[in-house]
């Protein structure tokens, strides 16, 4: 728990150097969990809180949303500032794979597709307190 805590103070550091735009599928965020049925509203709770932070942006997926090349496999897009280069990261059952360089021009032009595709940043934190609300109920 202490290297998760310590991982997300990063985006809540004053003068922090990094930015961070997550795009997540509306259908993760309906999931719900029998057991324990207030998990899910403490998570869309918190995922409100921290894009309300100056330099994090939540967009979300809608469920109706057209084809983009999202449903191809999730990536993480990592950028630097030049002269060094984008690293895409695969991860999957078998492992993890380092995209870097010219071979993650792809994975940059399909992140600039998804985030186009998702919903605006003001409709994500709107249908993200819809769903949080949905799970007081």
């Amino acid at each position: 728990m202490r290297v998760r805590v310590a991982r997300q103070s990063v985006l809540s550091r004053p003068g922090a150097p990094l930015e961070f735009w997550a795009i997540i599928h509306e259908a993760a965020l309906r999931l719900r969990f029998a057991s324990r049925p207030c998990t899910m509203r403490e998570q869309l709770r918190r995922l409100r809180e921290t894009a309300e932070l100056p330099d994090v942006t939540v967009q979300l997926m809608p469920l109706d949303a057209t084809l983009h090349p999202g449903l191809e496999g999730a990536f993480s897009l990592t950028k630097f500032r030049a002269p060094l280069p984008s690293v895409a990261l695969l991860e999957n059952p078998g492992g993890a794979t380092y995209v870097e360089g010219e071979d993650a021009v792809p994975f940059e032009r399909a992140y600039e597709r998804i985030r186009a595709t998702a919903l605006p940043v003001e409709d994500s934190l709107v249908r993200t307190a819809e769903l949080e609300e949905g799970f007081r109920k």
